[in-house]
């Protein structure tokens, strides 16, 4: 999702200090991610410099994320293979399986310049992927592949 900010939503912040702040529903390890990852992505590609706080800040960059998550299933014959001295190297062997891996992610970004409170810049980021794969124990082949 972090790649699909383009230049022309971050220009006016090349070597600009920036506060972010990122907000979600739930505050957990998932949005603390998201939040470095944006940072990392601001400061690598567009040469923000970060603040830690609003105060030391030109301009604010609020994110909010209405959606952070992923989904993985499985469906069809397989065979679980237990290892009981420890469970969480356990297998499971595809006999005949479609594997389906769903990954959204989302949010609206709001720039202020903290000068003069007005809202320079707002927009909407998002990624989708969608991999989904027919698997038996001897080979497997995409069925799906969606990446925007």
């Amino acid at each position: 999702m972090m790649q699909t900010i383009t230049p022309q939503d971050m220009s006016v912040l090349s070597d600009q200090k920036v506060f972010i702040k990122s907000h979600f529903v739930i505050d957990n390890q998932i949005v603390k991610y998201a939040h470095q990852r944006l940072q990392i992505e601001l400061a690598e590609r567009f040469q923000v410099r970060l603040m830690n706080s609003a105060d030391q800040a030109d301009y604010r960059l609020d994110m909010f994320y209405t959606s952070l998550g992923t989904d993985r299933d499985s469906t069809g014959i397989s065979v679980p293979i237990v290892n009981l001295s420890d469970p969480e190297q356990s297998a499971i062997v595809n006999i005949l399986a479609v594997d389906m891996y769903h990954g959204i992610a989302e949010g609206n970004f709001y720039l202020t310049d903290l000068r003069n409170g007005k809202v320079l810049q707002k927009g909407k980021i998002h990624s989708r992927v969608r991999s989904d794969k027919f698997s038996t124990p001897f080979f497997s082949f995409p069925i799906s592949n969606i990446d925007d």
